[in-house]
């Protein structure tokens, strides 16, 4: 049979205090890692919404929209 060591309560009690404190730790840089996503999600989200509608709007490149020029020049 094996004997079990005997458990000091105290310092059982220790190990736990500071688990605890680590695990509060990991626990708040989570949280600053969360929001630090969710800023940089928020801020990607917002650059990419302009050029979404920049390039369903009119063509700013200054190139010329074949289509509408053959229409112009058949109904002549």
């Amino acid at each position: 049979m094996t004997q079990e060591q005997p458990v000091d309560i105290g310092d059982t009690y220790k190990q736990i205090a500071a688990a605890e404190q680590q695990a509060t730790k990991l626990e708040n840089a989570l949280d600053a890692f969360e929001a630090k996503l969710d800023s940089i999600l928020k801020e990607a989200e917002s650059i990419n919404k302009p050029d979404a509608v920049d390039n369903s709007s009119s063509n700013k490149t200054g190139t010329v929209d074949n289509s509408s020029a053959s229409i112009t020049k058949e109904s002549k």
